[in-house]
Protein backbone atom coordinates (compact mmCIF):
# COMPACT_ATOMS: atom_id res chain seq x y z
CA UNK A 1 0.00 0.00 0.00
CA UNK A 2 1.81 3.47 -0.99
CA UNK A 3 2.47 5.51 1.83
CA UNK A 4 0.02 8.77 2.15
CA UNK A 5 1.78 12.17 2.02
CA UNK A 6 1.45 12.78 6.14
CA UNK A 7 2.95 9.18 6.45
CA UNK A 8 5.98 10.72 3.44
CA UNK A 9 6.14 14.24 5.36
CA UNK A 10 7.12 12.48 8.96
CA UNK A 11 9.69 10.08 7.05
CA UNK A 12 11.33 13.24 5.27
CA UNK A 13 11.21 14.88 8.58
CA UNK A 14 13.21 12.39 10.27
CA UNK A 15 15.67 11.57 8.16
CA UNK A 16 16.48 15.64 8.10
CA UNK A 17 16.69 15.34 12.26
CA UNK A 18 19.14 12.68 11.23
CA UNK A 19 21.50 14.29 9.08
CA UNK A 20 21.45 17.54 11.01
CA UNK A 21 22.21 16.21 13.68
CA UNK A 22 24.94 13.40 12.52
CA UNK A 23 26.31 16.48 10.52
CA UNK A 24 26.27 18.51 13.71
CA UNK A 25 28.88 15.72 15.45
CA UNK A 26 30.51 15.09 11.94
CA UNK A 27 31.23 19.14 11.96
CA UNK A 28 32.21 19.13 15.54
CA UNK A 29 35.37 16.30 15.40
CA UNK A 30 36.30 17.50 11.54
CA UNK A 31 35.64 21.03 11.17
CA UNK A 32 34.78 22.86 8.32
CA UNK A 33 36.80 22.67 5.89
CA UNK A 34 37.80 19.07 7.22
CA UNK A 35 34.50 17.48 5.81
CA UNK A 36 33.71 16.26 2.59
CA UNK A 37 30.45 15.46 1.77
CA UNK A 38 30.99 11.92 0.93
CA UNK A 39 32.56 10.84 4.26
CA UNK A 40 29.67 12.83 6.10
CA UNK A 41 27.41 10.56 3.24
CA UNK A 42 28.90 7.70 4.79
CA UNK A 43 29.21 8.57 8.48
CA UNK A 44 25.61 9.41 8.61
CA UNK A 45 24.72 6.17 6.12
CA UNK A 46 22.50 7.30 3.78
CA UNK A 47 24.22 8.13 -0.26
CA UNK A 48 25.41 11.74 -1.13
CA UNK A 49 22.59 12.15 -3.23
CA UNK A 50 19.69 11.67 -0.48
CA UNK A 51 22.36 14.33 1.01
CA UNK A 52 22.13 16.42 -1.41
CA UNK A 53 18.30 16.17 -1.79
CA UNK A 54 18.26 17.87 1.48
CA UNK A 55 20.72 20.58 1.66
CA UNK A 56 22.13 21.70 -1.68
CA UNK A 57 25.47 22.06 -0.25
CA UNK A 58 27.60 21.38 2.71
CA UNK A 59 27.56 25.44 3.32
CA UNK A 60 24.19 25.20 2.99
CA UNK A 61 23.53 22.08 5.67
CA UNK A 62 26.28 24.18 7.94
CA UNK A 63 24.25 27.44 7.97
CA UNK A 64 21.69 25.48 8.93
CA UNK A 65 23.34 23.94 12.07
CA UNK A 66 24.78 27.18 12.94
CA UNK A 67 21.28 28.26 12.53
CA UNK A 68 19.75 25.88 15.14
CA UNK A 69 22.72 26.28 17.52
CA UNK A 70 22.39 30.12 17.47
CA UNK A 71 18.43 29.56 18.36
CA UNK A 72 19.41 26.71 20.93
CA UNK A 73 21.84 28.83 22.73
CA UNK A 74 19.21 32.26 22.63
CA UNK A 75 16.68 30.20 24.51
CA UNK A 76 18.59 29.07 27.19
CA UNK A 77 20.20 32.49 27.70
CA UNK A 78 16.96 34.12 27.93
CA UNK A 79 15.59 31.79 30.54
CA UNK A 80 19.42 32.40 32.25
CA UNK A 81 18.71 35.90 32.06
CA UNK A 82 15.35 35.87 33.60
CA UNK A 83 16.48 33.74 36.42
CA UNK A 84 16.14 35.94 40.07
CA UNK A 85 19.90 35.19 40.44
CA UNK A 86 23.16 37.23 40.93
CA UNK A 87 25.27 37.48 37.56
CA UNK A 88 28.07 34.96 39.45
CA UNK A 89 25.27 32.44 40.45
CA UNK A 90 24.25 32.96 36.73
CA UNK A 91 27.70 31.74 35.44
CA UNK A 92 28.18 29.37 37.67
CA UNK A 93 24.73 27.32 36.74
CA UNK A 94 25.90 28.15 33.06
CA UNK A 95 29.07 26.53 33.33
CA UNK A 96 27.88 23.78 34.99
CA UNK A 97 25.35 22.78 32.64
CA UNK A 98 28.13 22.85 29.66
CA UNK A 99 29.50 21.07 31.85
CA UNK A 100 27.21 18.01 32.52
CA UNK A 101 26.52 18.53 28.34
CA UNK A 102 29.88 17.65 27.55
CA UNK A 103 30.56 14.66 30.32
CA UNK A 104 27.19 13.26 28.72
CA UNK A 105 28.31 13.77 25.18
CA UNK A 106 25.15 15.92 24.28
CA UNK A 107 24.51 17.74 21.51
CA UNK A 108 24.74 20.93 22.86
CA UNK A 109 28.68 19.89 23.70
CA UNK A 110 28.72 19.72 19.81
CA UNK A 111 27.08 22.75 19.46
CA UNK A 112 29.41 24.51 21.97
CA UNK A 113 32.76 22.88 19.78
CA UNK A 114 30.94 23.90 16.35
CA UNK A 115 30.93 27.43 17.88
CA UNK A 116 34.58 27.33 18.83
CA UNK A 117 35.35 26.94 15.30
Amino acid sequence: MPKTKIQCDEIRKKMRKKILDSALIYFARNGYSGTKISDLAHFIGIGQGTLYSYFSSKEELFKVILGNTVISNEENMLKLQNAPVSASKKIIILSTQMLEAIKKDTPVAYMFVLNMQ
